[in-house]
C-alpha cells in the first residue's frame, strides 16, 4: 500500500462564512446580505495559495487541518 503525503500551508486567518455578513444596497434599490470584506479577502487569498492538481485524486484521502488564530477568541464555526 503506497502512502503519498502532500502538505499545503495556507497563510492568513480564516473567518466564519456564516457569521461574517454585511448588508449592502443593491442596484435595484433593495438590500442584499453578502460576505464581509474580511471573508471575501480570505477566500481570494486562499484561492491564490491553493495549488491546482494536474490529476484528480481518485483514491481515499485523509485530511488533517491545523489552524492557528491570532487570539484565543476566534469564531470556531
Amino acid at each position: 500500500m503506497s502512502r503519498d503525503i502532500m502538505s499545503i500551508t495556507i497563510h492568513g486567518e480564516p473567518c466564519s462564512k456564516a457569521n461574517s455578513r454585511r448588508i449592502v444596497r443593491a442596484k435595484n434599490g433593495g438590500s442584499m446580505v453578502i460576505k464581509s470584506k474580511k471573508a471575501l479577502d480570505y477566500v481570494k487569498s486562499f484561492d491564490k495559495q491553493c495549488p491546482s492538481l494536474d490529476e484528480l485524486i481518485e483514491k481515499d484521502v485523509a485530511v488533517t487541518i491545523t489552524i492557528f488564530y491570532a487570539s484565543r477568541r476566534p469564531d470556531l464555526d
